[in-house]
């Protein structure tokens, strides 16, 4: 399962290593699934820190013009 490969080896991480992973999991699976449901739009998936005035670890999706 694809869980197990993502969080394998958890307890030999420290906390900011798993939510790193985490992060881009969820960051990976934005980007596909607009990909498969908007195939025709441009939308941007962006990951960063502190994105727009946010605190912390961010994601946000946007589109853009061509």
């Amino acid at each position: 399962m694809e869980y197990r490969r993502i969080f394998r080896d958890i307890e030999l991480m420290d906390n900011e290593k798993c939510t790193h992973r985490v992060w881009k999991s969820i960051g990976l699976f934005w980007k596909r699934r607009v990909e498969e449901l908007f195939p025709n739009r441009n939308i941007i998936v962006e990951m960063g820190m502190e994105l727009f005035g946010e605190f912390g670890l961010s994601i946000t999706l946007y589109e853009e013009e061509k």
